[in-house]
């Protein structure tokens, strides 16, 4: 397998068909590019909405102030999700149609794209989320651990009376911790190495519903079996993840510089420069990171051709 020619080709087709960025962002930019971050001044007077009362008198207060616009800050930021959510499937989708038309030397055009994206939305939504499935049992099964050995520590601290620890209250504390923490290495280890098998085969699986038309759980199959069966899906894994270091550290270079006055601007009075230069940054690193959200799946797309046999690789003569 040509790695270096399968990455110069995604190249070549994600700068040919800037079309393709539009879906990119939704695939990759809209999470990819670095976070704006917004300042604000807290203020040092005292009044505050938790001046007078104190205690649940003030929880009391705030919730009636601000209780009907939290809720309805936090229903609308779960609708955006779930817009982006629909999208971004719809969208990788997309994209992995039209890599491959753009292969075929057929038309790209971005309607299609969309089209052949929702006309699969569910299989390929089944494929996301069947493979991210065991790692949120995982992390689950984590957060109950944290949860129990935290309340078991904190029973055994109040059962002793509180005050300052002696010996046998410390080892109280420390044996569920100690023993949390030890399965919680160990699931961590296996959350990361099933988390990489997952999200290669998932990418494969991706592949088998747009270009072969499979359903969800035959593409997943195959792409777990891809996996383990040495046809380079891990190796193209290794090798854009290197790729995806190097991007993110120039995005967080870039990032910086704009963010550092940012900073300094949120604390002084110029709070709305502070809050500008965040903005700019974000908007700076959208248009990269949609772009490299094409590439990556595009090198995806013309890999997965290329193993599966849709695409024979280039013969390289010999002088």
């Amino acid at each position: 397998m040509d790695y270096t020619d399968i990455l110069k080709r995604a190249w070549k087709v994600t700068w040919k068909y800037k079309a393709l960025w539009v879906l990119g962002f939704f695939v990759g930019g809209a999470s990819g590019s670095t976070s704006s971050s917004s300042s604000s001044r807290t203020s040092t007077g005292s009044t505050t909405p938790f001046g007078s009362g104190g205690g649940t008198a003030a929880v009391q207060h705030f919730l009636a102030t601000y209780g009907a616009i939290i809720i309805v800050a936090v229903l609308f930021a779960l609708a955006i999700g779930l817009i982006f959510m629909v999208i971004g499937v719809a969208a990788r989708g997309g994209l992995i149609h039209l890599v491959n038309e753009a292969e075929e030397g057929r038309p790209v055009k971005l309607g299609a794209g969309w089209r052949a994206g929702f006309s699969k939305w569910w299989r390929l939504f089944g494929v996301t989320f069947l493979a991210g499935l065991p790692l949120l049992i995982i992390f689950t099964i984590i957060a109950v651990i944290v949860g129990a050995s935290a309340f078991s520590a904190i029973a055994a601290y109040a059962s002793r009376g509180g005050g300052t620890p002696d010996a046998a209250t410390l080892r109280a504390l420390i044996a569920p911790l100690l023993g949390a923490g030890c399965f919680l290495i160990i699931l961590t280890i296996i959350a990361v190495v099933l988390g990489v098998i997952l999200g290669v085969a998932s990418s494969l699986g991706l592949r088998y519903v747009m270009l072969e038309d499979r359903g969800t759980l035959d593409s997943l199959k195959q792409g777990w079996r891809d996996v383990f069966s040495k046809r380079g899906a891990f190796l193209m894994f290794l090798l854009l993840t290197v790729i995806g270091i190097g991007v993110g550290l120039v995005f967080g270079f870039v990032g910086a510089i704009f963010s550092l006055p940012a900073i300094a601007a949120s604390g002084s009075s110029a709070t709305a420069v502070g809050g500008a230069m965040a903005g700019i940054a974000g908007l700076v690193l959208l248009v990269p990171a949609a772009i490299y959200g094409t590439f990556l799946d595009a090198s995806w797309t013309i890999f997965f051709r290329r193993m599966t046999g849709l695409q024979a690789a280039p013969v390289v003569l010999s002088a």
